[in-house]
């Protein structure tokens, strides 16, 4: 398994960083958390076949404390892929052009509610139960042709397409925790939980996602993370303190 270059990236300038003062303290519990992610869902089942798809789009995720204690979250991720190839095989008689165009969406929102335990100003965690929504799209179209090599005359033409639209709901859970190291950097850790089901599927996701954040001011984080599962992701962004 590849480990993202930007979560390495973001630790290196933290350690390098000439900006770090001795007493280590996370930033405030409320934040909202936007950037770039890649996304690479295995076995995923399209209607048609099961695949393994990489797409790359945007995440957001948010939390806002109630309480002392508790807080809400919401968050989302989209992403898409567009492929397209154009093959020609020439033969002794015939030539056949195939030609694929597929387009392809993910989207994934979640709602939940959760509780904050703060063991100290460096060490805190925290765990919460969402409502969690998928939704795969995929369209796609294919032709092949197939014409007579010595004066190009079409012998044959066979046109296809395909569109998949899949809603699961469901669960996810989480467990985390996060520690700073200094006032500029601090690391996180979160164990994850997914189970979804809808249109006659069933799709469950254990995993633990690590990231590393540099704090660039009082309120903006610079951040990196990466999930280990079957619906890996690597993101980098910024984060927002409140």
């Amino acid at each position: 398994m590849k480990y993202p270059l930007s979560l390495v990236l973001v630790s290196g300038i933290a350690c390098l960083s000439n900006g770090a003062i001795a007493s280590a303290k996370l930033p405030q519990f409320n934040q909202v958390e936007l950037g770039y992610i890649q996304l690479d869902l295995d076995n995923l089942e399209t209607g048609q076949s099961v695949r393994t798809v990489e797409s790359n789009g945007i995440s957001i995720d948010a939390r806002y404390l109630l309480s002392d204690s508790w807080y809400i979250t919401a968050g989302a991720i989209q992403t898409a892929k567009d492929y397209y190839s154009d093959n020609t095989f020439v033969g002794n008689s015939t030539t056949t052009e195939r030609i694929v165009d597929e387009d392809y969406k993910y989207g994934q929102q979640h709602l939940g509610v959760g509780y904050l335990y703060r063991y100290s100003d460096e060490l805190r965690f925290f765990a919460d139960v969402s409502y969690l929504r998928r939704k795969v799209t995929l369209d796609l179209n294919q032709s092949t042709v197939r014409s007579n090599s010595q004066n190009g005359t079409p012998v044959d033409e066979q046109r296809s397409s395909f569109t998949f639209n899949g809603t699961l709901h469901g669960t996810m859970l989480r467990a985390g925790a996060e520690y700073a190291l200094s006032e500029n950097l601090f690391l996180s850790g979160v164990l994850y939980y997914e189970r979804t089901r809808g249109d006659g599927f069933t799709r469950n996701d254990t995993g633990l996602e690590l990231g590393a954040n540099y704090r660039l001011s009082e309120n903006w984080t610079l951040y990196s993370s990466f999930k280990f599962s079957d619906d890996s992701a690597t993101k980098v962004g910024f984060k927002y303190s409140f």
